[in-house]
């Protein structure tokens, strides 16, 4: 199995793009093509956007998350990695249950303090007819949990028709910093005697 993994990077005054071909035995491991240059130093956060194009399979979830941790860790935002990367799963995982066998986009980008995730899936959305609003139900059922995740970050979520030229559905989630930071210090205490958040 192998996943396109597509990183564009601006550090700097040096521009410059890396591509490489990951299989799930390199996860976490970036390799660097040959002749390419890396800036010194981590990469600025504000930079960050990662593209991945997945199969539409359950195991599409997990490559997914292997790919976000190592994105968000490299540009020095590990502490929104729990939140974020339980975001990825579940959006990946829904998508990939709602349009099976096929493939699936996800970008991830960090801008002005707001992690964003986008999932592409071929799922077409239809016109206002009770098919479609069982369509729309199924989807907020799929992610349910994920909706749970946007309102403890006090973040923002949706879906809606992809204006993409091959159609299907857009979902995308916003997690601001400091809401995705809180959630991944709390789900890094100690579990024993640990309460309700206030």
């Amino acid at each position: 199995m192998r996943v396109e993994l597509t990183v564009t990077q601006s550090h700097s005054a040096v521009p410059y793009e890396e591509s490489a071909m990951l299989s799930l035995s390199a996860l976490p491991c970036l390799t660097i093509p040959a002749g390419g240059t890396v800036p010194a130093g981590p990469p600025d956060p504000q930079n960050l956007f990662c593209s991945l194009t997945l199969p539409g399979a359950p195991h599409a979830a997990r490559i997914a998350r292997g790919a976000v941790t190592v994105a968000l860790h490299t540009h020095g935002l590990a502490p929104l990695a729990a939140a974020t990367v339980q975001a990825t799963s579940e959006l990946v995982a829904a998508a990939a249950k709602l349009s099976p066998g096929e493939d699936l986009y996800l970008s991830l980008r960090y801008r002005t303090g707001t992690v964003r995730l986008t999932a592409f899936d071929g799922q077409a959305a239809r016109a206002r007819t009770p098919l479609a609003e069982a369509l729309d139900t199924r989807r907020r059922a799929a992610l349910r949990f994920l909706a749970c995740l946007v309102r403890e970050c006090s973040g923002s979520w949706g879906f809606e028709p992809s204006r993409e030229p091959g159609g299907g559905t857009r979902t995308w989630v916003c997690l601001p910093h400091e809401g995705a930071a809180d959630y991944g210090a709390f789900a890094a205490e100690p579990r024993a005697g640990r309460g309700r958040r206030g």
